[in-house]
């Protein structure tokens, strides 16, 4: 089992993540993906999580907020601070030249 330390999505097989497309993989052993709570505790409730069509995490789950999350504009990398990236339009992201970083454009200019 592999965990994308881009986007926290889990696989079984593949050198890239199926979702983001990013090499930054961490192998998992059985018993860190097969966590279950102690006998005495009660599962949390849990916000499931809201995504668009191409995969990308909406935080929220109105239409302001859809619209917000995709009008941000990131021109420095968030790990590195760079400012260099290269465009892979296709997938509707950028690439962070400096460290790797897989970041989304957004879908409509802002």
């Amino acid at each position: 089992m592999k965990l994308c330390l881009n986007c926290n999505f889990k696989f079984e097989r593949g050198t890239y993540c199926p979702r983001c497309n990013s090499h930054k993989l961490k192998e998992l052993e059985a018993k860190e993906f097969e966590k279950t709570p102690a006998a005495g505790a009660e599962p949390q409730e849990r916000k499931p999580m809201v995504f668009d069509k191409s995969g990308q995490r909406v935080y929220g789950d109105t239409k302001e907020a859809w619209k917000s999350f995709h009008s941000q504009v990131q021109n420095a990398c968030p790990g590195c601070s760079g400012t260099e990236f290269t465009y892979d339009y296709r997938h509707k992201q950028k690439v962070c030249k400096k460290c790797g970083e897989i970041l989304f454009m957004p879908r409509r200019p802002a």
